[in-house]
Formats: C-alpha cells, sequence, structure tokens
C-alpha cells in the first residue's frame, strides 16, 4: 500500500525548556515514513545544542539568522520531501497515532485537506474550544459542499 512521506517542520526559537519533549513525540508517531525538519531561527538559548542531540537520518536541524517563524517554516519546505507537511511549534506535541488518522484518511479520500483542533495542557488537565465535525467521516466539508 501506498505510504507517503510526511514532512514535519519545527521552526525553533528560544524552546530549550520544550524541544526535546517536542521532538520525542514527533519521532514517537506510529505513523513511520516521516522525516523531521527543525528549523532554528536564532535562537539565544540552548535550543540548537539540545535539537542536535537528536540528529539523525530521521532528524535534520538547520540554523539561520532570525527572520521569524513563517520564514523559519518557509525554509523548512526547502528542505521537505514529503508529500504531506506537518508544520509544528517548538513547543507542541502531537498525539502518538496523529499523523496515522490523518495520512490514512487522505490516502482514501483524493483532494481532501487535513486540519486538526488543539487542545491545551493547564496543571496536569486538558481543555479544548474544538468542535466535532457534523459529518461522519470527520471532515470539515460533505462531499457535496
Amino acid at each position: 500500500m501506498y505510504s507517503p512521506l510526511v514532512s514535519i517542520i519545527i521552526p525553533l526559537y528560544n524552546a530549550e525548556d520544550h524541544i526535546a519533549e517536542t521532538i520525542r513525540c514527533t519521532a514517537g508517531q506510529t505513523w513511520q515514513n516521516k522525516e523531521i525538519i527543525i528549523i532554528d531561527d536564532g535562537s539565544a538559548d540552548n535550543s540548537v545544542a539540545v535539537a542536535k542531540a537528536f540528529e539523525s537520518d530521521l532528524i535534520k536541524v538547520y540554523s539561520q539568522a532570525n527572520k521569524g517563524a513563517s520564514a523559519a517554516r518557509n525554509t523548512g519546505l526547502k528542505y521537505a520531501k514529503g508529500d504531506y507537511i506537518q508544520f509544528l511549534d517548538a513547543d507542541d506535541m502531537l498525539s502518538p497515532d496523529k499523523i496515522e488518522q490523518q495520512v490514512t484518511k487522505l490516502r482514501d479520500a483524493p483532494g481532501k485537506v487535513a486540519v486538526c483542533s488543539t487542545i491545551h495542557f493547564y496543571d496536569g488537565s486538558a481543555h479544548t474550544d474544538a468542535k466535532p465535525s457534523p459529518y461522519e467521516d470527520g471532515f470539515l466539508f460533505d462531499d457535496n459542499d
């Protein structure tokens, strides 16, 4: 079965306290065919050293002068080889099967676009304002739209 490559692009700026956990949860995704591209955007803390400790065939770290998160994402796109792109902030985490669920849905429904919602964690408890899709298949739009 077709197993598209997913490029996970992480802009990094002064996130030394969070980037290791973000990298671990990203590398631990159940979807195996992935690459993780970290673009350091001129961090002044120890973020780059923390990220570089994870460098491997799966995880690549690049540096640029500070230009902002959008520019770092665009730089990441230049290095990306994936069929699909996942942007992720350096202090974010993903559910372990998030990418697998999205790729499976997208692979089975050509022409669709995947989005996801956000869950915020405060003092160990999860909070979300997300509303579930009104459609059975979980998509945002009905096929007739």
